[in-house]
């Protein structure tokens, strides 16, 4: 049985293998007042992507989903694997639009990411992997912080059975 795989993060990117018949579900929040932004590229039918922004002066909120305000992405599940290709974002400046952000390509510096897995037949329910993202937006730390706590986003999958 194929089981989601992923790629170990270079910078603020990472992806994520989704085998056949696998649904997902992603979410992110944003821990700072400033622009944050997630891009999601996939290629299902087409090379599509969506992004989730912050909303200036919030902090500790959800992320929306630029084309419809949704607070969640969710995917259904395909007939063939397909590729999840995510990339953090972020502007301390005066950038307040998330698609601005993607398009002057203002990447955040690192991220980490937790993989946490439910095994088959390990307790009643479906098979399920969930990845979470700790983002650090630049490479040096604010006084009192700690590394990987400017955002937060995760990719829950869950085997449609």
């Amino acid at each position: 049985m194929s089981r989601p795989t992923n790629a170990p993060p270079i910078g603020p990117k990472f992806s994520i293998k989704v085998p056949p018949g696998w649904l997902v579900i992603a979410t992110a929040i944003s821990r700072k007042k400033y622009m944050q932004g997630v891009e999601v590229g996939f290629d299902i039918i087409q090379p599509e992507s969506r992004i989730f922004g912050s909303k200036v002066g919030t902090a500790n909120d959800l992320m929306r989903v630029t084309l419809d305000q949704a607070s969640s992405l969710p995917f259904k599940d395909q007939e063939d694997e397909y590729q999840l290709d995510i990339t953090f974002y972020f502007s301390s400046g005066s950038v307040n639009d998330a698609e601005v952000l993607v398009d002057n390509n203002a990447r955040s510096n690192k991220i980490h990411v937790v993989k946490t897995e439910k095994q088959p037949g390990s307790f009643v329910g479906p098979d399920s992997v969930t990845f979470i993202v700790f983002v650090e937006d630049t490479p040096t730390q604010e006084a009192g912080t700690g590394q990987f706590d400017d955002g937060v986003a995760m990719f829950h999958l869950v085997k449609n059975s």
